[in-house]
């Protein structure tokens, strides 16, 4: 039998994406979600590059996508960052740097591995218009204000060279760390728990700011979920245990 590799998207509109003239599926935004990845067996190969159904479908193959009301964006607890961050530490030093970057500085993943060189740990964190995510000719230069907690983990961690080719290569190591730490990382999660620890601790004028968002109607809608003001304090109070 061959195996397929197939994908299914659920296109959840032009409201929920980013407004760029080259968003399309794979985009970090949120319009595009994956509901679907999975290998299955769906045809028959006769050993001569001929193929033909096999007798009874695989179920898979039959599946359909969820509708809008069962898809939701996740964040992680403050205990599942804690152990992302030490499963990096551990074993990937390098992207610790970048999940740094997304969890804590609230980056998104085209900006994360576009960022050239590793933050002094002095200054703001500063993201250029150039790696900026939004309409052509309409994206700004931003700071995020940088915090003790940023500083220690950023001096723990490593530095290597990432492009925006290197996208994929991101989410790969991503999830082999996630699973490295005994949890599962739902889609643009660091960036959706930035937004949502902060704006319980912050005004989300200020949180819209630092993410990048023209206003605060983004980051309501679609970035913030609902969290404690005790979970957020946990959540940015997470350091290495050197440090700690």
């Amino acid at each position: 039998a061959s195996d397929v590799y197939k994908r299914q998207y659920y296109d959840r509109g032009e409201k929920y994406g980013c407004g760029s003239p080259d968003c399309k599926v794979g985009c970090d935004c949120d319009r595009y979600m994956e509901v679907w990845n999975n290998v299955f067996s769906q045809f028959n190969n006769d050993g001569h590059g001929h193929y033909t159904d096999l007798i009874q479908k695989n179920p898979v193959s039959l599946t359909v996508a969820p509708s809008r009301d069962h898809i939701s964006i996740g964040i992680l607890t403050p205990d599942e960052f804690r152990k992302l961050l030490e499963a990096a530490l551990k074993y990937d030093r390098p992207m610790l740097s970048r999940i740094v970057l997304q969890g804590l500085c609230g980056l998104r993943r085209s900006e994360v591995v576009q960022y050239k060189d590793k933050p002094d740990g002095h200054d703001d964190i500063f993201v250029s218009r150039e790696i900026a995510k939004g309409p052509k000719g309409k994206t700004k230069d931003r700071y995020i204000p940088i915090s003790p907690q940023i500083k220690a983990w950023l001096a723990a961690g490593e530095w290597e060279p990432m492009t925006r080719n290197d996208e994929l290569r991101y989410g790969y190591r991503l999830d082999q760390l996630a699973a490295k730490a005994g949890i599962t990382i739902p889609k643009n999660a660091l960036r959706h728990s930035f937004a949502s620890y902060q704006a319980a601790l912050h005004p989300l004028p200020d949180v819209a700011r630092w993410m990048g968002h023209s206003g605060t109607q983004m980051t309501e809608s679609h970035y913030r979920q609902g969290v404690s003001r005790k979970d957020a304090e946990a959540y940015f109070s997470i350091i290495p245990e050197a440090v700690s």
